[in-house]
């Protein structure tokens, strides 16, 4: 090979590979240098299904009524009761003190949404009083229901915590991780000590 060539096939594989290092390396500093913040529409539409939950949570111990359940259940049912009101109100608190937040929009598309009505209507089916299930299968529903609810909000919870770039916002959701967390421990830890064994 001439030395002409052999210098231009050195200095294109030099630049290629310094190309390849550099971006390597830029990708490398920005990831750990800053966050992926989401866009304070996504963020609302966060709060949104947020709210949602703790509405339905603060609802959890309506299916107790004219049943006749252990102990345990009904501790931790109407601990995550009190919880699901807690954390609405949290969410109006957040929406006042916070404007650009909103909590009452309706991110979900159609097909999700009447999907979610009818499980919901399947489910207020099994736990009516009198017609529904009741004693042992009735527990393990009702605590198999609210670990899917509790899971789901606890990831939805860190999502938002990632993505929002107001650092109070970000601990107020870590904070609400660590209430979901617990819950969803007590409830899982009943449903193996009661109906997994």
């Amino acid at each position: 090979m001439p030395p002409s060539l052999r210098l231009i096939a050195v200095l294109l594989l030099a630049f290629m590979l310094g190309g390849c290092s550099l971006l390597r390396l830029g990708d490398d500093a920005s990831a750990g240098e800053t966050r992926d913040f989401m866009t304070r529409q996504e963020l609302s539409e966060g709060y949104s299904l947020l709210y949602s939950s703790a509405g339905s949570l603060r609802h959890a111990d309506k299916g107790l009524y004219l049943k006749v359940e252990s102990d345990a259940l009904d501790r931790v049912v109407t601990d995550i009761a009190a919880y699901g009101a807690e954390l609405r109100g949290e969410m109006e608190r957040i929406e006042r003190d916070y404007p650009a937040v909103e909590i009452n929009l309706e991110p979900l598309p159609e097909m999700e949404q009447r999907r979610r009505t009818s499980a919901r209507n399947e489910r207020l089916k099994q736990f009516a009083p009198l017609i529904g299930l009741s004693g042992p299968v009735f527990e393990r529903e009702l605590l198999l229901t609210l670990s899917g609810v509790l899971n789901q909000t606890r990831y939805l919870t860190r999502a938002l915590a990632e993505g929002e770039p107001e650092a109070s916002l970000s601990e107020a959701m870590v904070i609400q991780e660590r209430h979901i967390e617990r819950l969803y421990e007590r409830v899982v830890t009943l449903l193996e000590t009661q109906h997994f064994r």
